[in-house]
């Protein structure tokens, strides 16, 4: 967390399938620049292979009770504490290990502003809450590479990334497949419908912020562009306030590596519009000319 002045705004990095914080540390030095508090997150490898809530809830929860934390410290310090402000969250998530949490975070929120509680204890809501708060409003989504529509296929190239080894990577690929379709055939004779029309009508009616952007590429060939197209079409004609960035000829949550200065132009854009609304974006051309310019400063 920048130490010369309180943060702008609390970053919370949710990592893809398989992602370690060595990956993470990029993305969270992005926003460092822009003096943000970054909280990083990688979710559990086989969780989120077989999205499992019994094991994914828990760690959502973990990472609800940092970022509210972090909150709490934020805004004790002298320059929220004087002025009563709240700091706003910006919640950067990555392919379905990213979007699954943040499905759960979600869940935290419906069942915190209930009459009654279910799971959560009375700190857990309080936490939940603390987060919601921030981050409807004054926050803002970061899609990266999200969400993946669910099929077979990009589950398994999925996990072809994940593991190099031949026999490793087989043996999952056979695994999540006959899991796949044995978790639809159980949905179908319970009347639930299959699990990726449940995953995919909760991506759409989605209500954790009330302005989201999509990263993504039409090379991916994990997360479907042209799903992830309509989805956004669907969000922004149900009032959410929309924006994408495609990026050519880059793979799966490798769109910073491959145009490392649009990127990085994308995400100022958006802590610009969380922590300075109503000021002009900055273009690509000025921020190239404003680089330039401090490395010859330096």
């Amino acid at each position: 967390m920048p130490q010369s002045a309180p943060p702008k705004a609390l970053v919370i990095l949710l990592g893809w399938f398989g992602s370690t914080h060595k990956p993470m540390k990029k993305y969270a030095e992005i926003y460092l620049e822009r003096d943000c508090a970054v909280l990083t997150s990688c979710p559990p490898l086989l969780a989120t292979m077989f999205a499992s809530d019994k094991y994914l809830k828990p760690h959502t929860l973990q990472v609800v009770k940092e970022a509210a934390d972090f909150v709490r410290e934020i805004e004790s310090s002298a320059g929220y504490a004087q002025s009563g402000k709240e700091i706003p969250i910006i919640v950067h998530y990555f392919s379905n290990g990213g979007a699954f949490i943040v499905n759960h975070i979600e869940d935290f929120v419906t069942e915190a502003k209930q009459d009654f509680l279910i799971d959560l204890t009375c700190e857990q809501m309080i936490d939940v809450l603390t987060l919601s708060d921030r981050l409807y409003t004054q926050g803002y989504e970061v899609a990266d590479s999200a969400p993946v529509y669910p099929r077979v296929s990009s589950l398994r190239n999925a996990i072809a990334e994940v593991f190099p080894n031949f026999l490793l990577r087989l043996f999952f690929q056979i695994i999540v497949t006959m899991v796949f379709y044995i978790s639809i055939l159980f949905h179908v004779v319970q009347g639930k419908g299959s699990p990726t029309d449940v995953f995919w009508n909760r991506m759409l009616t989605h209500d954790l912020c009330c302005r989201q952007a999509f990263l993504y590429s039409g090379d991916d060939n994990i997360t479907d562009s042209i799903k992830l197209e309509e989805l956004a079409r669907r969000r922004s004609s149900a009032g959410i306030e929309v924006s994408v960035s495609k990026f050519r000829a880059s793979k799966h949550v490798c769109h910073f590596k491959k145009y490392p200065d649009e990127y990085k132009v994308t995400i100022h854009s958006i802590v610009k519009k969380v922590v300075s609304p109503g000021e002009e974006d900055e273009t690509f051309e000025s921020f190239l000319r404003r680089i330039e310019a401090e490395t010859i400063d330096e």
